[in-house]
């Protein structure tokens, strides 16, 4: 079945948008908001990807939330902007 990317649920239009973002080959990776619209069964396998991710290519993800939780599904490291 094909449908245009408009046509998608924001869920499913997030989801193509990091599995896009995770195929070229750099090594730092910004998200902003990137699990807006995302379940929290797919925040964790999120979180799987991006640490694999962060393993084989040594990259650096830096995230952007306003969700609480999602900080720590996916931070080391915190910076608290005001």
């Amino acid at each position: 079945m094909e449908k245009k990317v408009s046509e998608l649920s924001s869920g499913n239009q997030r989801k193509l948008c990091i599995l896009i973002s995770l195929l070229n080959d750099s090594r730092i990776f910004v998200y902003d908001e990137a699990t807006c619209g995302v379940d929290l069964f797919m925040r964790m396998k999120l979180k799987g990807i991006f640490n694999d991710f962060k393993k084989r290519r040594n990259s650096i993800g830096l995230f952007t939330t306003h969700f609480l939780k999602d900080i720590d599904i996916f931070c080391d490291k915190l910076i608290i902007i005001d």
